[in-house]
């Protein structure tokens, strides 16, 4: 008798002490550790009886870790832990970190499912941090995901607002508000509104979380991607160095996030055309997604597309299709048909094409990414004025030149509109249309998409200089 009560004061001492930790670690961002804890509890029978509280803390740390798929089994758990009890709050909480799931894995229509789950539980149980969270990331969503940009803007001031009612300045949480609806407005082009609510999001995150969080490393590669975006490559890559680094010492090399931060030092690398360096870069970061998420991750085929466009600008095509139609057929099998991605995979495999001459499959795979986009973002809007441009080229290739001038401004009239004037983005776009005016001998309009082309050609080069 005497052994097995010390055994379980023991136990009881363990499991005491360990939960408190495991929390306290999990809000530092260190989540290897918080993961350790948090299992310590659960393997001890005698105290934990599937808590939907730990199981959806541990399922938060495994997919902070990485580790999606073991994330999702302990969230599902915490779920059908809390519709025992009724606990309404719980459940919201644990279906909104579900959805959060379920969209990084690209399972977008499980996700909205789940998010709308999550905020009718919240709104039921009256719990206003939890209203603001499922609004921020179904808001996410909504705008990255499906182009529902109005209806995802007034999801995330929403949020932003409630938690300015509830009048916290020191939640992190505030941070992440700020963050989600400066991503919406940079996809927007938004950028000047974009960059003070990113630079609002890293402050509040510095001034709330420990100097070594892994938040803080997402905050500064986001700022620089709007960095990169608006060709400020030298301020770019500094952020990306700085968050590569402190993403080291807080997850490890062997973390998904650690590989964005490489993909994203090699989209700056290929911008300045260091394709050597961007190529190695690119690889590397494939090959952690390979070993932490599987090798039919959508993030695998992010990273082989972006190697597909190094081959692309050296003209190495038939190399780039080939590894094109490996990134569409992962994006498939993962995403399933309706997904924006796929219809992104398929204008680049249309683009490859047109390039190799193959023009009948490379029309099909244009028309299939227009009609996706229509139908997933509408028209007129920035996706499908993309498509239209691609398009446009492949019939100036064609020879359908009066069709290609037609297709060239529609598509400007819509991104001329969206972007600035100056955007790297149209300098493709413009060429190819001043080459098809001057095949209709419309030299005075052609001069005039030239000089437009060359203004950005010049700030590009000078932007790439500085960054070499």
């Amino acid at each position: 008798m005497q052994t097995l009560l010390s055994s379980f004061l023991l136990t009881a001492f363990v499991f005491a002490s360990d939960l408190p930790v495991a929390r306290k670690l999990q809000l530092e961002g260190r989540f290897a550790e918080a993961e350790a804890a948090y299992r310590r509890v659960i393997a001890n029978p005698l105290e934990f009886s599937e808590d939907s509280g730990v199981l959806n803390n541990l399922g938060t740390v495994l997919f902070e870790s990485g580790k999606p798929v073991e994330a999702e089994t302990f969230i599902r758990r915490a779920i059908a832990a809390s519709e025992k009890t009724g606990q309404t709050s719980q459940l919201g909480a644990a279906f909104n970190n579900l959805g959060t799931v379920l969209r990084s894995e690209g399972r977008n229509k499980e996700a909205e499912s789940v998010f709308l789950q999550a905020i009718a539980y919240v709104r039921a149980a009256h719990d206003d941090a939890g209203i603001a969270a499922v609004l921020t990331n179904l808001g996410s969503l909504y705008g990255m995901d499906r182009g529902r940009y109005a209806e995802a803007e007034a999801m995330h001031r929403e949020s932003i607002a409630i938690r300015d009612r509830l009048a916290d300045r020191n939640d992190p949480q505030i941070g992440n508000g700020y963050g989600a609806l400066a991503q919406l407005l940079q996809t927007m082009s938004r950028n000047q509104e974009a960059e003070f609510l990113f630079r609002q999001a890293l402050e509040q995150h510095e001034r709330t979380l420990p100097a070594k969080h892994p938040q803080l490393s997402r905050d500064r590669a986001n700022l620089a991607l709007l960095f990169r975006s608006t060709n400020r490559l030298v301020e770019a890559e500094k952020l990306y160095q700085r968050a590569l680094t402190d993403y080291e010492e807080s997850v490890g090399r062997q973390h998904p996030d650690y590989a964005a931060t490489l993909n994203n030092i090699a989209q700056v690398r290929a911008a300045v055309g260091d394709y050597k360096a961007a190529d190695g870069l690119y690889r590397q970061a494939i090959e952690i997604w390979e070993q932490t998420l599987g090798p039919d991750h959508p993030n695998v085929a992010t990273g082989l597309a972006n190697v597909v466009e190094l081959l692309r600008v050296q003209h190495r095509y038939d190399q780039a299709v080939t590894m094109m139609r490996r990134v569409l057929a992962i994006d498939q099998g993962k995403l399933g048909t309706e997904h924006p991605k796929i219809a992104d995979d398929q204008e680049s495999l249309g683009v490859l094409l047109t390039l190799r001459k193959n023009y009948t499959d490379a029309n099909k795979h244009l028309d299939q990414a227009l009609n996706l986009k229509r139908k997933l973002f509408g028209a007129p809007s920035i996706e499908v004025a993309q498509v239209k441009a691609s398009l446009a080229e492949l019939y100036r290739a064609t020879k359908r030149t009066p069709e290609a001038i037609a297709t060239f401004r529609d598509s400007l009239a819509v991104l001329e509109k969206a972007w600035r004037k100056d955007d790297v983005r149209l300098y493709e776009t413009l060429t190819n249309f001043e080459k098809a005016l001057r095949t209709e001998e419309e030299f005075g309009e052609a001069e005039k998409i030239a000089v437009w082309a060359m203004r950005i050609r010049v700030k590009q080069t000078l932007a790439a200089n500085s960054a070499r």
